[in-house]
């Protein structure tokens, strides 16, 4: 009797972590809307973390457990080519602590790293079906629309001149930086282009259409250089590659900047809700008579047209000669994990943020042998796209088409802002990139 129990409750726990576990996952990037709301004390420091990194912590306990209650079960773990390259990294920063200068740098980028890797192997183990990988791809969408309301908010309550001359780092959402979320909508944007594209139902792909819309526009009002040029290229690249939503994708990207366009250029006799937004901003005290409502189009232009003279250019040119000569110190090992940040404030005596482009990051933490196994971490990205660019059918080549936007977001966006090694922003990204691998699995 008790060895029935016994059978029945191992059969039960099977179960679960077969059929249920996964709907834990698609509560990680829903949970990022709340921020960093829990504090932890360590060592005499107080720890801000999010809701998402619990539920990510507590699903790896539970898996692991799980792995360890029966040898077998470690046959059916999947790792994929992107795990092993994904596990060499992290064995890299693992050893950079024999030449760190600053410890605790070193042990926040390696939680950093615990946290976004951690999500990758999750997600291409509990996802099965195209359904799920549908499904946790849809869970996206809502902390996107939360930063976005956070985006307009902010950006809509600053008065036109200040927002022109002021340093805008210091812009902060209750998500993060106001970088950090411009950056997380532009990477869901092409996410919501395919959902848009491949939804069967009436209402669905209105909600998608409109969802996009929304996430165009608050990008713009943002008017960040990189997100712009990156969701461009990507909205070009999946409207070639998605051709039967060819005229669809046009049309809704042309009503977004139509919409934005008439919020900020046509007077509000014109377009009544100019005359909202002025009293909304008016209310807050943040606006005086002399702001007229034309101001997010020229600040856009502005943006553009002043790129090489913009005080954000001239920091980042400075920050490259800054970061070559912190790479000629150590060409080979680098500076080693999280270690860039005091390399910097030593050169700079202001500056000990991360870099603002990926390869820089790589090659001034790591060396030639970071580089070297970040460039391979990208072969086997391309690989995973080339897998299913040949597909003839439609729901695989819109997925296809979906990567490819959100690879084509990620590279650009990442040659001029903190992305990937960010912490929400690069567990969205794991996130992500674990759904297509689950996907392809599912495919093949």
């Amino acid at each position: 009797m008790k060895r029935r129990q016994r059978k029945n409750t191992a059969f039960s726990l099977n179960h679960f972590f077969e059929t249920k576990m996964w709907y834990a996952l698609l509560a990680v990037p829903v949970l990022f809307i709340f921020g960093k709301c829990i504090m932890i004390p360590v060592l005499g420091f107080q720890y801000e973390i999010t809701l998402s990194e619990i539920v990510i912590a507590l699903m790896t306990i539970a898996y692991l457990v799980y792995l360890l209650s029966s040898p077998r079960k470690f046959a059916k773990i999947n790792i994929t080519p992107i795990g092993y390259t994904l596990i060499a990294l992290f064995i890299l920063n693992v050893l950079s602590v024999l030449w760190v200068n600053n410890l605790d740098k070193w042990i926040i980028a390696i939680r950093v790293l615990l946290y976004q890797y951690a999500i990758f192997f999750l997600v291409i183990n509990f996802f099965k079906t195209k359904r799920q990988c549908i499904t946790a791809l849809s869970a996206l969408v809502i902390p996107a629309i939360v930063g976005g309301v956070f985006v307009l908010y902010i950006i809509l309550g600053i008065p036109y001149g200040d927002l022109l001359y002021m340093n805008r780092a210091f812009l902060v959402t209750p998500l993060g930086a106001m970088s950090a979320v411009v950056a997380m909508i532009a990477l869901t944007i092409p996410v919501t282009l395919g959902l848009f594209a491949i939804a069967t139902q009436r209402w669905k792909r209105i909600t998608m259409a409109v969802v996009y819309i929304f996430l165009v526009v608050a990008v713009l009002f943002a008017a960040s250089k990189a997100a712009i040029i990156a969701i461009a290229c990507a909205i070009a690249c999946m409207t070639l590659l998605i051709r039967k939503h060819f005229l669809g994708i046009i049309a809704l990207t042309l009503s977004a900047i139509v919409l934005y366009a008439g919020i900020t250029y046509l007077p509000t006799k014109i377009f009544p809700g100019t005359t909202i937004l002025v009293a909304i901003r008016s209310a807050e005290g943040l606006l005086t008579d002399q702001v007229a409502p034309a101001t997010g189009v020229s600040l856009v232009a502005n943006r553009f047209t002043h790129v090489l003279s913009d005080a954000s250019t001239r920091f980042r040119i400075l920050e490259l000669q800054t970061a070559w000569q912190i790479f000629l110190e150590s060409p080979l090992i680098g500076q080693g994990a999280g270690n860039l940040k005091v390399a910097y404030d030593d050169h700079t005596g202001f500056y000990d943020g991360e870099a603002n482009n990926i390869f820089v990051q790589y090659t001034a933490e790591f060396g030639l042998v970071g580089l070297a196994l970040f460039g391979y971490l990208l072969y086997q990205l391309s690989f995973l796209y080339r897998n299913g660019y040949f597909s003839r059918r439609k729901k695989n080549l819109i997925m296809w088409a979906t990567l490819s936007g959100v690879l084509l977001t990620v590279a650009i966006n990442s040659m001029f802002e903190v992305t990937i090694i960010g912490l929400i922003y690069g567990i969205l990204f794991w996130y992500v990139i674990g759904i297509f691998v689950a996907y392809s699995r599912v495919r093949s």
